[in-house]
């Protein structure tokens, strides 16, 4: 499933391109739901503002208000690693593309929407499904959000919730401790003890029983786990660095 953001104020171009959208990635009401259309811009902003982030933004260039460079220089500050498509029907402003603060993957020209959207469509998917176990993804009613694996630093167990230690701060996804688990298996994940979770790449070093990660915490592994622990830490290292 990959959500998508529709930003025109023309509804005759949302309505197009929803179609196409929907056409090439899917029409099970699952991801019929995740691909949201705004005639205006501000809105975007708004669900942005709130957490509620996106795959895929397609964003017409100029727009009333907010135009497309500037929206997409504010995804850009709140989420670096979502795709960003201009549509114009002004080939000038594909300069835009190569714009360091946007980082944008593509522009396409409106007049050639139906042959070359399905085209980045397709590119696009295939470059998410190539990198789906690169994160962990934490989502409700209100909020999605991907998390890199390289940005958790560890895990543990808050009641019915998971807490998601990461380098900008505490997330909580609600989950068991042993599902998430299974969600990074094969991944650089290990339980030390029972409510507890760490990621080998951000262990500083280990002293007798206890893990010491790079950010200062210390976690301690449990008795019974400690020789266990030790020995997969160290064939990861071995494998990895």
């Amino acid at each position: 499933m990959i959500r998508v953001a529709i930003v025109d104020d023309n509804p005759e171009i949302v309505e197009l391109v929803h179609t196409i959208v929907l056409d090439k990635v899917g029409k099970s009401q699952e991801q019929a739901d995740n691909v949201k259309c705004f005639t205006k811009p501000i809105m975007l902003r708004y669900e942005l503002e709130e957490n509620r982030q996106y795959d895929l933004y397609l964003l017409d260039v100029e727009m009333p208000g907010v135009n497309g460079i500037e929206l997409a220089k504010y995804i850009r500050k709140v989420q670096e690693n979502a795709y960003i498509v201009f549509l114009t029907s002004h080939p000038e402003f594909a300069i835009y593309s190569y714009d360091l603060s946007i980082q944008a993957y593509q522009y396409i020209l409106k007049g050639k929407m139906k042959t070359t959207l399905p085209y980045v469509l397709e590119k696009i998917q295939n470059n998410l499904k190539n990198k789906t176990d690169q994160f962990l993804v934490i989502h409700n009613n209100i909020r999605y959000e991907k998390i890199d694996h390289p940005k958790i630093i560890r895990m543990y167990k808050e009641g019915k919730n998971t807490a998601i230690v990461t380098d900008n701060g505490i997330h909580k996804k609600r989950s068991t401790l042993e599902k998430v688990l299974k969600e990074l298996e094969g991944s650089s994940f290990i339980q030390i003890e029972r409510g507890s979770i760490v990621n080998i790449e951000r262990i500083d070093k280990i002293i007798r029983n206890e893990v010491h990660m790079d950010n200062g915490d210390i976690m301690e592994i449990s008795r019974a786990n400690v020789k266990s622990v030790k020995q997969r830490i160290n064939q990861y290292w071995g494998e990895h660095i």
